[in-house]
């Protein structure tokens, strides 16, 4: 996507969506793939490309219990569509494992999000961000979990793919062992009145992020549209 924000990188020329779409659907046709779908797209991106006539099958998106702006417009125009929801970032970069209680505790790499401040040295967004209302929430959250015989990261895990319209979960993992605990949400059953408050936890971080998709750039840049 062109933007001006960033010149020592320049997009001199954008390809066509019809023709991007077009050449998928080519690709398709020829057996060469068997779906199509689409990354970090809005609404206005996902009429567009519907636009084209080429069927989209899912939208991998950043979805999870800190980071809910889909769920305005986003997630509900994907329902309409058929198309389903693949989220990545489930445990928002490690938040939502519950082993950072504080902006602090968190490495400089994985600071760089709109939730967290514009004083943090990695970040691009120059926002104030919601460092104290995302911890507060991860607090309750991981209270939430514990109490309902689980950990904060199946509890987390699991209430993703409790949601209408999400079709799978791209889970991260930096070896088998994560992976093989990540997976175990599959088998773990959460009461639906906890999994209710932990999404109640998240609501003033909703609020405060506004309607900007974009986890790492301001309104003004915002890639998702």
């Amino acid at each position: 996507m062109r933007t001006e924000q960033y010149p020592e990188r320049p997009l001199e020329e954008e390809t066509p969506l019809q023709e991007t779409m077009d050449a998928l659907a080519q690709c398709q046709a020829d057996g060469l793939i068997r779906h199509i779908g689409v990354c970090n797209f809005g609404v206005q991106d996902l009429k567009a490309a519907l636009a084209t006539g080429v069927s989209i099958v899912s939208n991998q998106i950043c979805y999870n219990l800190l980071w809910r702006g889909i769920e305005n417009e986003v997630l509900p125009f994907c329902i309409q569509n058929n198309i389903g929801v693949l989220p990545w970032s489930p445990l928002g970069q490690g938040l939502l494992t519950g082993k950072y209680s504080s902006a602090e505790d968190v490495p400089a790499g994985r600071q760089r999000s709109r939730l967290f401040s514009n004083k943090r040295p990695q970040q691009r967004h120059g926002e104030e961000g919601q460092e104290e209302a995302t911890f507060h929430a991860i607090a309750k959250m991981k209270w939430c979990a514990e109490k309902a015989g689980s950990t904060l990261t199946h509890a987390s895990l699991v209430w993703l793919l409790e949601q209408n319209g999400v079709t799978s979960v791209l889970m991260g993992a930096r070896n088998n062992t994560q992976l093989a605990s990540n997976l175990e949400c599959l088998d773990t059953e959460v009461d639906p009145i906890a999994l209710d408050l932990l999404g109640d936890a998240g609501r003033a971080v909703l609020e405060g992020l506004g309607t900007n998709l974009d986890p790492y750039e301001r309104d003004e840049f915002t890639r998702i549209k």
